[in-house]
């Protein structure tokens, strides 16, 4: 994500959350979800401080675990092999993370 993309990342626009401040957190990475054939239009957006292939990189195992919106804990179980710990908490365990990580970057 860039500087320039918080303007389009506002409650009036539907965001229901301050991205600014997760922007401006040095200690987290933020990233923005498009379509391939368009890049301007955010789809969804996603703030990190240890996601699947870092936590591998810093001795984890791949383990993850996140806060999800409740609407999309049966989303996040069905599309990212997540598992649904507790009211809103969902962890991906060492063999979902390899999945994803083999997904998305062909390596680890």
């Amino acid at each position: 994500m860039k500087k320039s993309d918080l303007k389009h990342v506002l409650k009036k626009n539907g965001w229901n959350f301050n991205w600014k401040n997760e922007f401006n957190d040095w200690t987290k990475e933020v990233y923005k979800l498009t379509i391939v054939n368009n890049p301007y239009i955010i789809q969804g957006l996603l703030s990190i401080t240890i996601a699947c292939k870092v936590s591998f990189q810093k001795g984890y195992d791949g383990f993850v675990a996140f806060t999800a919106k409740s609407q999309l804990i049966k989303h996040y179980e069905e599309t990212l092999g997540t598992y649904h710990f507790k009211n809103q908490r969902m962890i991906i365990d060492t063999n979902s993370a390899r999945y994803l990580i083999t997904k998305c970057f062909k390596t680890l």
